[in-house]
């Protein structure tokens, strides 16, 4: 069986927080606590590991998660960074993957972040 990848750019442009003016990037919608789910198709049948790169700004904390179908990939997935837009990768089980598949990135409210997701690509292995 031969496999071959496939991937897909999701736009977010969104601002979780809980003060509009903590950030000063504009463009970026503010959202609150959650993104708005952000929906996506693949086709073919995906195998074995998949993995998504997520860009954003001011991220200070852990403890924020990130979910796809509503499972969440679990562990560290957005790391506090050293200044500046940065990207994060996490690798999962590419089996929580289907023909319509949702993104949604929740903040850890608890801990006082304000942050903005740009773009999120997930990439995935699909057999013919």
């Amino acid at each position: 069986m031969a496999l071959r990848s496939d991937f897909t750019t999701i736009l977010v442009n969104e601002h979780l927080g809980d003060k509009v003016q903590d950030l000063n990037i504009p463009w970026a919608q503010f959202v609150g606590n959650q993104t708005i789910p952000k929906n996506f198709e693949i086709d073919g049948n995906p195998r074995g590991k998949a993995y998504l790169l997520v860009q954003a700004f001011g991220v200070e904390e852990y403890g924020h998660k990130i979910l796809i179908n509503g499972t969440d990939l679990s562990g560290d997935d957005l790391m506090p960074e050293a200044g500046g837009w940065q990207t994060w990768m996490k690798v999962f089980d590419s089996s929580i993957l289907k023909p319509s598949n949702t993104l949604q990135i929740v903040r850890n409210a608890s801990k006082g972040n304000n942050f903005v997701i740009l773009n999120v690509v997930i990439h995935w292995r699909e057999s013919d």
